[in-house]
């Protein structure tokens, strides 16, 4: 039976923090995650989850201090994976990350029996290195539990001149990367349904990056 009183419940001000969501533009960050899926449709999908070093204020479930970070999809289907000339194909764009990482002997040896197996091998050798890189933006918005309608920035890797070699290039002020956010962030455009092709938001823990 449930007991309406006035009293013994502590409340708790909730305290607006720092966004553990990576803004777009020009970050050092380090590759927490990689990781394969497919969307409901079948389409294979290699996902990157990069953070940067812990951020004042901002902490995991575990109240340990945590960096920000952002997911970037690149498509593995025929259309996207490996396109004779085109630098925005989901190879060119992981041998260039190779190249930048000083992977690139390794990235070339390897050999996955199938999409799956490949992209584990590219968390292997990808997962904890360290980078700066160009984040791209999208808007995009959602619907809270009120009703309200919530818009925001999603970041994820830009498509091109996105990574730079912090032993090449070791002090943001000397960075050769381009960042403009006119040209960067893709405004929202209206839907009038849902893709299938949507990524399941439940995502993997990923491992915490050495600083």
């Amino acid at each position: 039976m449930t007991d309406f009183n006035g009293g013994g419940f502590e409340v708790v001000e909730r305290v607006s923090g720092p966004s553990k969501s990576l803004a777009p533009g020009i970050h050092v960050a380090a590759i927490t995650n990689v990781e394969y899926g497919t969307t409901k449709t079948g389409t294979p999908y290699i996902k990157f989850t990069h953070m940067t070093k812990p951020v004042d204020g901002l902490l995991d479930e575990d109240k340990k201090p945590m960096g920000q970070k952002a997911t970037t999809t690149m498509w593995m289907s025929p259309g996207a994976w490996n396109i004779e000339g085109a630098m925005w194909c989901t190879k060119a764009r992981l041998t260039v990350i190779s190249q930048k990482l000083g992977l690139e002997k390794e990235f070339n040896a390897i050999k996955g029996k199938d999409a799956e197996d490949f992209v584990n091998q590219v968390a292997k050798l990808f997962k904890g290195k360290k980078a700066r890189w160009v984040f791209s933006g999208e808007e995009d918005s959602f619907t809270n539990d009120k009703g309200e309608l919530i818009n925001f920035v999603r970041a994820g890797l830009n498509s091109f001149g996105f990574v730079e070699s912090l032993e090449e290039v070791p002090n943001d002020e000397d960075t050769k990367l381009y960042f403009n956010p006119d040209k960067h962030i893709k405004k929202a455009e209206k839907a009038d349904s849902v893709s299938d092709d949507t990524l399941d938001a439940d995502s993997s823990v990923d491992d915490e990056p050495e600083w």
